[in-house]
């Protein structure tokens, strides 16, 4: 079926001329790239060409693999290279660098290793090794994860894994921590400090601070937000949804009016890293002992001493659960329980004078 008139493309790899469509694949990069294509008649629909293309896709991968010297295939080192491959377009930079850490720890244990030959008592083995050293909860936890997206995108969403039944550390619970207003406050002024001496090169950062601090949303959130998503002349941002969220139509504040206004200006769109964020941020005088996340926990809270009712707070930062909502933002705090304290004081009546002691004098 050969191609007829000018070519339009309908979505990736899928493109239509007068005689039929298109679809076409490439992978690998470099004098390494390879690509193919299939031609098939105007009559079939667009769910069968999109299968069509990914079998071309998954083919041309096994031709690559099978021709490309290197690691052997189904070894675990030339298989955490395939993963990499297939995960680096669709994750930000930050996300992907830690990847590459996760693995590499695995790497230091498995390398040579049929990645079908591992079994729990590996993992185990793994994860006690590195409790020993003092590796965190959390970073063993992230470990697992990445091993198991490992199998799921080389086998299927559902494959089964050797992690699956391993007993994973329980990391300690998060401690929100309120920050405050007068520490934003010099932050805020040292940016700007650094800014009029060259030491930053721009106020992208003191932007996507100012954008944090006010509002409380998610670094990934602001990462995502394209131009079109804010109107400053409304006053509207909407955030764009995370964490099986929904999207939040928010409402500008003068605050966060003016952080907007800066992040436009600065032209602070697209991702960030928030490690080389943070550690700007700490030379500026943000605490060394609490996390720039808190942030967000910060404006949370500030909205659950204000009185603002549960389930606004809970559309305001994003949550799924209400339950999320109650255990990070109306913490057991010594203000609230003081509040408790004095709106049940007088219930009883009782007198200053039922103080003193009247019984019998003690020997």
């Amino acid at each position: 079926m050969p191609r007829k008139g000018r070519r339009h493309t309908v979505e990736r790899g899928i493109s239509r001329d007068q005689s039929g469509y298109a679809v076409r694949v490439s992978v690998g990069s470099g004098p390494g790239r390879r690509a193919s294509e299939r031609r098939f008649p105007l009559t079939v629909d667009l769910p069968f060409l999109r299968a069509q293309r990914a079998q071309l896709e998954a083919e041309l991968r096994e031709t690559v693999q099978q021709r490309e010297p290197g690691p052997a295939r189904g070894t675990w080192r030339g298989d955490v290279r395939t993963y990499l491959a297939r995960v680096r377009p669709r994750l930000d930079p930050e996300t992907f660098t830690s990847r590459v850490s996760e693995l590499r720890a695995w790497s230091a244990i498995f390398d040579g290793k049929p990645r079908h030959h591992l079994r729990a008592t590996d993992i185990e083995r793994a994860i006690g090794a590195w409790r020993t050293a003092g590796v965190s909860p959390k970073t063993i936890l992230n470990r697992v994860g990445t091993l198991k997206h490992v199998f799921r995108v080389l086998d299927g969403r559902r494959a089964r894994t050797p992690a699956d039944d391993v007993a994973l550390p329980k990391p300690a619970a998060v401690r929100p921590r309120v920050v405050d207003a007068a520490v934003i406050r010099t932050v805020i002024a040292r940016l700007i400090k650094q800014e009029r001496r060259g030491q930053l090169r721009d106020a992208k950062t003191r932007a996507r601070f100012l954008v944090r601090v006010t509002t409380g949303q998610r670094p990934t959130q602001i990462m995502g937000t394209k131009p079109g998503d804010v109107d400053l002349e409304r006053r509207l941002w909407r955030v764009p949804p995370a964490k099986g969220g929904d999207a939040i139509p928010l409402y500008l504040n003068d605050d966060m009016l003016i952080a907007w206004r800066l992040f436009v200006a600065a032209d602070a769109w697209g991702p960030f890293c928030t490690g080389s964020q943070a550690r700007v941020l700490h030379r500026a005088g943000w605490p060394e002992d609490i996390r720039i996340y808190n942030a967000r926990h910060s404006v949370g809270i500030g909205f659950s001493e204000g009185g603002e009712d549960l389930a606004d707070i809970q559309a305001w930062m994003g949550h799924r659960r209400i339950q999320t909502t109650r255990s990070f933002y109306v913490p057991v705090l010594f203000s609230r329980l003081k509040a408790m304290s004095e709106r049940a004081d007088k219930r009883l009546g009782l007198s200053s004078r039922g103080a003193r002691f009247a019984g019998t004098q003690p020997k």
